[in-house]
């Protein structure tokens, strides 16, 4: 049985489900990538504002939190994503940036402004023993390593939203922190409380340093960048017959550049290098791995490696 104030939420959110299906189907139409959600953060903050909260922005370049202070109690911060996922093929995908909410931010938006909506209401907020804060936090998806570099030399230390803010204080005033996300995972159920394919991961930018040469009158005189990349590429492959189930390790790999010009022996090539696994421990233990297979392929060719981590 739900209590006359929990009756009195779902009403109230009953009543304005219009206006949040609306908000969440315009940020659904204008996807934003990391860092970069200016409309998104705009929209959101208009509309906190109009439910009578107190409004902070431009936290960590795009974030927004919404206040209503009371006396006393914990404070509950309940969070949200602004950004899209790169999917040029989506067929919401922003034509310039290739961005698309595929992966239900703006769902998880809606979800928040739904609450904000309920708890705005006096009678409602009267029964709370604490404070609610809604925080709409930047770049939830990965941040390739070029935007990485740029945001670095804007001050952006973590170039996670989540983890920028708690580096400059935004989360000081959190007890508890609640979200929701579209989850992925086949179940059978409305609802699935938990999110396992999701692990904590380190990531990696490999230049791979070959030598230049005529491709047709003297290849042999040149040392393939490119090769040397594929060769280790193929060997991650071969290594996922050693990750264990329990340990969830997901390894992905991005080749950035490999070469110039087809008719020249490829001098350069660039690769990001992502491992999630459930466990730092296991994170570090692959990722030597990794490093192994690159170190090999270039001793085989007579290349050079270099890392930065990121």
């Amino acid at each position: 049985m739900i209590d006359e104030t929990e009756k009195r939420i779902l009403d109230r959110i009953d009543a304005n489900r219009e206006q949040i299906i609306a908000f969440a189907e315009d940020i659904a139409a204008h996807p934003e990538p990391g860092f970069e959600e200016v409309r998104t953060a705009g929209k959101t903050a208009e509309f906190l504002k109009s439910l009578g909260y107190e409004v902070k922005e431009h936290l960590a370049i795009t974030g927004v939190k919404g206040e209503m202070k009371r006396n006393g109690g914990p404070t509950l911060t309940v969070i949200s994503e602004l950004d899209a996922i790169g999917c040029h093929s989506h067929p919401m995908a922003d034509r310039r940036t290739g961005v698309a909410h595929a992966c239900g931010h703006h769902a998880q938006m809606a979800a928040m402004i739904g609450c904000a909506i309920a708890m705005a209401d006096p009678e409602i907020r009267d029964e709370l023993d604490g404070n609610v804060n809604f925080l709409a936090v930047p770049a939830e998806e990965y941040i390739d390593a070029d935007k990485r570099t740029r945001l670095k030399e804007k001050g952006i230390e973590f170039c996670c939203g989540k983890s920028e803010m708690i580096r400059t204080g935004v989360f000081d005033d959190t007890d508890i922190a609640l979200t929701t996300h579209v989850h992925m995972v086949p179940v059978e159920e409305d609802f699935y409380l938990g999110n396992p394919p999701c692990n904590g991961y380190t990531a990696e930018r490999v230049t791979v340093r070959g030598k230049a040469a005529h491709g047709a009158i003297d290849p042999w005189n040149g040392v393939n960048a490119l090769s040397i990349t594929t060769s280790a590429v193929q060997m991650m492959g071969l290594m996922r017959e050693t990750f264990r189930e329990e340990d969830h390790v997901r390894l992905h790999n991005v080749i950035r550049k490999a070469g110039d010009v087809i008719n020249s022996v490829p001098d350069e090539a660039v690769i990001e290098t992502k491992v999630r696994a459930a466990s730092l421990e296991r994170i570090e233990q692959v990722m030597e791995m990794v490093n192994r297979a690159y170190d090999g392929s270039a001793y085989a060719f007579g290349g050079k490696i270099e890392r930065e981590v990121l």
